[in-house]
């Protein structure tokens, strides 16, 4: 292979190239590098050019070397002189970007360095598990948690939501989350959640929903995420069931009218005054034939 054809392929390689050469102080300590060659990735990567670098010390080219938390020139002395091969990551902070280096000597007193961009796997990665994280969360708290599409188009759902309707997560990814709500209360739902605005994201909604062979009562508190141009990205809603707290309301509203009931029909004379002020709060109707005065008087 001549020598021609080397130089092309580390020119155009996808990879930042670079190679040093190491210098030493007056008591023979490695204490500084030259730049002998660089390709155009590198250049790339680091805002650097060729012809203004070469044969430069690195301590020239990138001033701060030398106050960097990591020690470049002893590891890479290292290399260069005890003929180890590094391959670390590392961040620069200037850039703002994260950087794979590979670094070897061909020859004593000489190493070579490839390094490849590597922010955007670092940010996937983060990403992913910090969602990994969030789901983690989200599948241990007791309430259900959907996110869902102007279709009503279920895109996420927790554990809880799962097992609450009795379904796998692949049975209800891809469902529209209307068809566990019955069909009556369809067009009221979605207009409800449709209505929220950038101004107005969250909304309070109270609806049945179909769990097996009953109708439940839920409660959801809906938030709708836009992006910078005010469109609509999707919808989170997390709810509970409030069956039982809608029971034992009925419950009182019933009691309540048999109380009232009972009231409103005995002959004895009842009057409800309140202690600290001696106002009457509630009179039957025995008691306004007793007294001779109307409900509205007594008051």
């Amino acid at each position: 292979m001549n020598e021609q054809l080397i130089k092309n392929i580390f020119e155009n390689m996808p990879l930042g190239y670079a190679s040093y050469e190491f210098t030493r102080d007056e008591n023979e300590i490695p204490c500084n590098c030259l730049f002998l060659d660089i390709n155009l990735q590198f250049e790339e990567y680091f805002g650097l050019c060729a012809s203004d670098i070469i044969g430069k010390k690195v301590s020239e080219v990138i001033t701060n070397v030398f106050e960097d938390d990591f020690d470049w020139i002893k590891t890479c002395a290292k290399v260069a002189y005890g003929g180890e091969k590094i391959q670390l990551e590392h961040y620069v902070h200037s850039l703002e970007r994260w950087f794979q280096v590979y670094a070897y000597s061909p020859q004593k007193g000489y190493f070579v360095t490839l390094v490849e961009d590597i922010t955007e796997k670092k940010n996937s990665l983060r990403q992913n598990n910090e969602q990994i994280k969030y789901n983690n969360i989200l599948n241990k708290i007791p309430v259900l948690v959907c996110e869902f599409t102007k279709d009503s188009i279920l895109t996420y759902v927790n554990d809880e939501y799962c097992n609450y309707f009795g379904y796998e997560r692949e049975n209800l990814i891809g469902k529209l989350f209307l068809d566990l709500i019955p069909e009556e209360e369809h067009e009221a739902v979605m207009k409800r959640y449709l209505s929220l605005t950038p101004e107005n994201p969250v909304s309070v909604d109270t609806h049945h929903v179909l769990k097996g062979n009953k109708t439940c009562l839920m409660e959801w508190q809906n938030v709708a995420t836009f992006n910078e141009h005010e469109m609509i990205i999707n919808y989170y809603s997390i709810g509970s069931d409030v069956t039982e707290r809608e029971e034992l309301e009925k419950q009182d509203k019933n009691e309540l009218a048999i109380l009232r009931s009972v009231i409103e029909n005995n002959s004895a004379v009842i009057l409800f005054i309140e202690p600290e002020t001696g106002k009457i709060l509630e009179a039957n109707p025995a008691a306004s034939d007793f007294y001779g005065y109307t409900k509205a008087e007594l008051l």
